[in-house]
């Protein structure tokens, strides 16, 4: 039997085995494989969920660099992050793995071969194949994102969900594992072993959610082989074999017989599914293999029992319900309640408690307001004994705070480091016991059944079957609470048990009825034979027939004897013998063997009062001269009833015999039935006279049945009752003498284990006061002695016969004249002394502490005296006093030496400066006239040999025109005009290659964008010009030379050398400094060493750009790879503002 309730999950979700969950749905049956089809969403990859705190990063990384990108998995990854801080994980995570790594930031569709991050301060969750991102579920306190993302994966893939703990602090993770499992997923863990951060794989092993316990390294192998094993998309039902049905008889077998509990009743696909988890698991390919594997292995038979066993529960799940709950059942318990009796509750189901106490503290929130609050009595039950025992300790781990508030955390449990201990009171009040809901009889007189997500692991016949049994078991008026996906009305026609109070949260009231209803009690019919056997068909062997009587004999049986049936005095057959057909007809609904239930119609009248009048008269009854309709005839025939009351009979049977007395009569028309009236008068006569007998039989059969019933009832009732409270007796002793039990035995190891902790610290204290080296005294409050070291008596007149004497009856052998006002200040103050004492007779110094003796409550009750011998520090320091006054006399020398040194080392330091400085401005004064000396030849080049070119182009070409164009001797004169035309434009050239005009007429800034964007489109590669702080104020002439001249320069190797497709160049200003980057993504080169082997002409740009940067005082680097591009960084420095706003290096000139 389930262990405890499941929170209801969306309809598309829902496995084929659970029940729909809609208000108005009237049966509890499984969804359409139909409906499943047409509502269920897109496929998506399988999600793998991992969850870690501390430690979560070196776990993660592990887990990406052995995982393969190609997986076919999505893998969604819940770190513990601090809500107001950024996170960098993805950055971090991106450079393990060549799948894409993204941080959720809103609705995002799972898709295979990626990771996914939570944000800081977010809750996620999974639906519909989507990751969405919810507010945190706790603004302040304990959060648990990885529980909160794991249900919600359970929810959504069921058993394609695989849940991952890794290293951390805390428990998250262990409720969403054991959800995971419930759904028949995949659950790990890291070894503990392994991890920084142990506690939360631990707290998730010792929940029992975890199947596999691996180290990081591993997973990934496990994960792709569970991979392979499981569908690539959901797949259409298999059509079942008569084989694989068989094996899983067999398997149920197996496990009624070994545990004792029949799970046949279970939803098969359920069974199914857990069964191949199993498989999967052992890796096994077929049930039939499984099933051999439980008959000659017992561990796996526990194992398959606990697969089966969910457990899975929280305190106040769906608390709309209990709020709900709160509204209707305890207003209605307080205005109709008995005024002495007890408040009963019964949790079928109840795991490991947390729905128990729910209840206990819903009731108690409310009966403590009362002037006299009822007792109250929760009963709860469940076959898991391993559940049980967690539920009676009470104990529970910190992750309840996010169900449980914090009024009530307060109220009801006590705090214990990391854990809450449920209150006695509240303890009391729940009464945990072992009952299996299917085979062990109900409890009775219940105000409260609260069966809540139990039913929907049962087939339809079973919840049919416990629906009146609820009903049974609850008090006149009584509430029956049940989960979201259960119900308790229009379950195969017995609506009427229970009325609707809140159709939405399932809670329901009992119907009073007049007559009860059947209530089938499984517990009953352990001994009847059913009508079906597990779908196991029995076959009796048939011995072979030999000899001609034996066969005469059969013909006789077969063909010419009547029917008989034996029945018992309810009227359930115990034997037939003869042809059925046509007087027993099998009715539509359960298979019955009540032979008035199988009658023909024709017959059950005459039948029923025939046995009745057998049964109280003691005689034999006959009627003849019945009609029984078979298709177009009527058969007449003859019913015999008597006592079957022969010896070797010790039951009381009643034989029914039923014989055809004379050929069939077809059935006459009904436009001839006028015609044959009076013929038929002596017919109608008898037939009157038969219904006339028939009637006052039923009627005297009635009247004495009401009798006979209002007796029953009255007995049955009275009965009921007294066993019911005896019941109720027993199951409150057994509670009470195991609670007393397990009390007595957890008091009974702690003084067992306080003892030992005595016996082993008074061995210690003995060999420490023997094997101590230091004198030590104990002393009581009052100031006597309570016991002492042996070397105790170097400084005290001591012998044994001391101890109880005040310490100050004895003489002490060391100078202290105050001992005893010391020893009276600590006993006040609580405060600890120490003191420095000195023994002349044995010139021998002693440190004296002064300690009050705390007991482990934390209590004053007396004073230790402990004293350490300190003469050789004593005579130590007095050497290091002299070494001391020796070495302040060398280090007074030694620091006039130094300081006058030190003010040679400041001069020195300071004409250095003055002198780099002095180097620095020639520096720049070179580079500024070097650039000075650049423009003016620019300006000479462009304004005089321009010029000249200009007027040289213009006359030659005024000569060529002169020219008829066939005349020979034009030629010269062209090839002239063209190579004017050619040296004009390299003079231009190499004017701005000297010294760019576009720097003094746009400044840095646009001249950089101008000459990038004619390089770009001359070179056909894309370039990303990015400038910060150039238009804040106009830049040395020396540095805007230097950086247009390195642009250019790294521009000009890229388009020589680099074949690169894009070009990054990034110039920031600051005021201390100028920063340039340059980065193409080509084909890169070796980059040395060393400077000085970049000898190559191909690499003399590189050196000539590193020279420039190095005499403004900057410096140049350079990173590159093969195929990986290259990046080229450089700084130079600008000068500082001297206090009254003058550069203090020159590096400007006229412009």
């Amino acid at each position: 039997m389930v262990a405890q309730s499941l929170r209801a999950m969306p309809r598309r979700a829902i496995m084929a085995d659970t029940a729909p969950a809609e208000a108005d749905s009237h049966t509890l049956q499984a969804l359409p494989a139909e409906l499943e089809l047409e509502e269920a969403p897109r496929f998506t990859p399988q999600v793998v969920g991992i969850g870690a705190s501390v430690g979560g990063l070196q776990a993660f990384t592990e887990f990406l660099q052995h995982m393969p990108p190609d997986s076919g998995m999505a893998f969604v990854l819940i770190q513990h992050l601090a809500p107001q801080q950024p996170s960098y994980l993805a950055e971090l995570l991106a450079a393990q793995t060549a799948m894409p790594v993204e941080q959720v930031s809103a609705t995002t569709p799972v898709a295979a071969n990626h990771v996914y991050l939570i944000p800081p301060n977010t809750a996620l969750t999974i639906e519909q194949g989507e990751l969405r991102l919810e507010p945190p579920t706790a603004v302040h306190g304990l959060r648990l994102p990885i529980d909160h993302f794991f249900r919600s994966l359970a929810t959504e893939q069921g058993p394609r969900a695989v849940g991952i703990v890794l290293s951390g602090t805390g428990a998250d993770g262990a409720k969403g594992l054991a959800a995971i499992r419930a759904q028949g997923g995949l659950t790990f863990a890291q070894d503990p072993d392994s991890a920084s951060a142990p506690e939360m794989p631990s707290r998730a092993i010792a929940s029992d959610a975890v199947e596999q316990i691996l180290t990081v390294a591993a997973m990934p192998a496990v994960l792709q082989a569970h991979a392979r094993r499981m569908p690539a998309a959901p797949a259409p039902p298999p059509v079942v074999t008569e084989r694989p049905a068989a094996s899983l008889r067999q398997i149920m077998a197996i496990l009624q017989q070994t545990t004792g509990h029949d799970f046949s009743h279970y939803k098969e696909t359920t069974l199914r599914r857990r069964i191949e988890r199993r498989m999967q698991m052992l890796r096994l390919a077929s049930m039939e293999t499984y099933h051999a594997r439980l008959e000659d292995d017992r561990i796996e038979v526990e194992a398959l029992f606990q697969d089966l066993l969910i457990s899975v529960t929280e305190f106040f799940r769906d608390p709309a319900a209990f709020e709900a709950l709160a509204a209707t059942f305890i207003p209605h318990l307080l205005r109709n309640r008995a005024a002495s009796g007890p408040v009963r509750v019964w949790v079928p189901g109840c795991a490991t408690g947390e729905e128990a106490y729910s209840l206990a503290m819903l009731l108690s929130e409310h009966f403590d307001k009362l002037d006299a609050p009822p007792a109250v009595q929760i009963f709860a039950t469940d076959i898991d004994e391993t559940a049980l025992t967690l539920a009676r300790r009470g104990r529970y781990d910190a992750s309840i705070a996010a169900n449980v508030s914090p009024d009530r955390l307060a109220r009801f449990f006590l705090q214990e480091g990391q854990y809450y201990q449920v209150s006695k009171k509240l303890r009391e009040q729940c009464l945990f016991s072992v009952h299996n809901l299917i085979s062990d009889p109900p409890f009775g007189r219940m105000d409260l059944i609260a069966c809540r997500n139990l039913l929907i692991y049962f087939d339809g016949d079973l919840q049919r079957r416990l629906t009146p049994v609820f009903h049974y078991a609850l008090a006149p008026n009584g509430y029956l609470f049940l989960g979201a996906a259960e119900h308790a009305t229009g379950v195969n026609g017995e609506g009427e048990l229970f009325r609707v109070i809140d159709g939405a949260q399932r809670i329901y009231q009992r119907k009073e009825r007049l007559l009860r209803p059947l209530v089938d009690l499984p517990w009953a019919n352990v001994g009847r034979a059913g009508a079906r056997t597990s779908g196991v068909t029995r076959r009796t062997a048939v011995t072979a027939t030999h000899g001609v009587s034996t066969a005469i004999e059969r013909i006789l049986l077969r063909d010419y004897t009547p029917t008989a049936v034996a029945i018992d005095e309810q009227g359930m057959i115990v034997h037939l013998s003869g042809r059925t057909y046509p007087y027993l007809l099998v009715p539509a609904g359960a298979p019955t063997t009540n032979l008035l239930a199988l009658a023909h119609p024709d017959i059950q009248l005459p039948l029923r009062a025939a046995v009745r009048a057998v049964s109280q008269d003691r005689t034999p009854v006959v009627r003849e001269h019945l009609l029984l309709s078979s298709g177009n005839e009527q058969i007449p025939i003859t019913l015999a009833v008597r006592l079957l009351d022969e010896p070797d009979i010790d039951t009381e049977l009643l034989l029914v015999v039923l014989q055809v007395t004379r050929p069939q009569t077809p059935l006459v028309p009904s436009d001839e039935i006028p015609g044959m009236l009076g013929s038929s008068a002596d017919v109608l006569a008898l037939e009157l006279q038969r219904t006339r007998d028939t009637l006052e039989a039923i009627i005297r059969e009635h009247q004495e049945a009401n009798l006979d019933l209002t007796a029953a009832n009255e007995e049955l009732r009275a009965l009921n009752e007294e066993m019911q409270a005896t019941n109720e007796e027993l199951q409150t002793s057994k509670e009470e003498i195991q609670s007393i039990n397990e009390e007595l035995q957890t008091v009974n190891a702690e003084l067992s284990r306080k003892i030992a902790e005595l016996d082993r610290a008074n061995a210690d204290l003995a060999n420490l006061f023997a094997s101590a080296q230091i004198p030590a005294i104990f002393l009581y409050p009052d100031g006597r002695i309570a016991r002492f070291t042996p070397q105790a008596t170097e400084l005290f007149a001591l012998i044994e016969s001391d101890l109880g004497r005040p310490l100050s009856d004895l003489r002490t052998l060391f100078d202290c004249g105050n001992l005893q006002l010391l020893i009276a200040h600590v006993t006040v103050s609580s405060v600890a002394i120490q003191e420095v004492v000195y023994q002349p007779e044995q010139q021998r110094w002693w440190n004296m502490q002064i300690r009050p003796y705390r007991t482990l409550t934390g209590n004053i009750d007396g004073v230790v005296l402990t004293f350490a011998d300190i003469t050789a520090l004593k005579h130590a320091e007095t050497v290091l006093q002299h070494a001391n006054e020796n070495l302040e006399q060398r280090v007074a020398a030694r620091t006039d030496e130094l300081a006058a040194t030190n003010e040679a080392l400041q001069a020195q330091i300071a004409e250095r400066v003055l002198a780099e400085q002095a180097r620095q401005q020639l520096l720049q004064q070179l580079v500024t006239a070097q650039e000075e000396e650049r423009r003016h030849i620019a300006h000479e080049l462009h304004d005089q040999l321009g010029q000249g070119l200009t007027t040289l182009i213009l006359g030659l070409k005024g000569l060529r025109d002169t020219f008829a164009d066939d005349d020979p001797s034009a030629d010269p004169v062209t090839q002239l005009q063209a190579l004017a035309v050619q040296i004009s434009q390299e003079v231009r050239h190499l004017a701005v290659q000297l010294r760019p005009s576009v720097l003094d007429d746009l400044g840095l800034q646009l001249a950089l964008s101008n000459y990038v964007d004619h390089w770009s489109t001359r070179a056909h590669v894309a370039v990303d010009l990015h400038t910060s702080g150039l238009d804040a104020a106009p830049l040395p002439l020396a540095t805007e030379a230097t950086i247009y001249r390195l642009v250019q320069e790294a521009l000009t190797n890229v388009f020589k050398h680099a074949q690169a497709n894009e070009v990054s160049v990034i110039v920031e200003c600051t005021p201390t400094q100028v920063r340039l980057i340059v980065e193409d993504d080509g084909v890169g080169f070796t980059v040395p060493e060393l400077w000085e082997s970049l000898g190559r002409v191909d690499q003399m740009g590189l050196t000539g750009m590193r020279e420039r940067v190095e005499l403004l005082g900057g410096g140049l680097n350079i990173e590159s790879e093969l195929g990986s591009g290259t990046t080229i960084f450089a700084y130079i420095p600008l000068p500082a503002v001297t206090e009254k706003g003058n550069e203090s290096g020159d590096q400007s000139i006229p412009r």
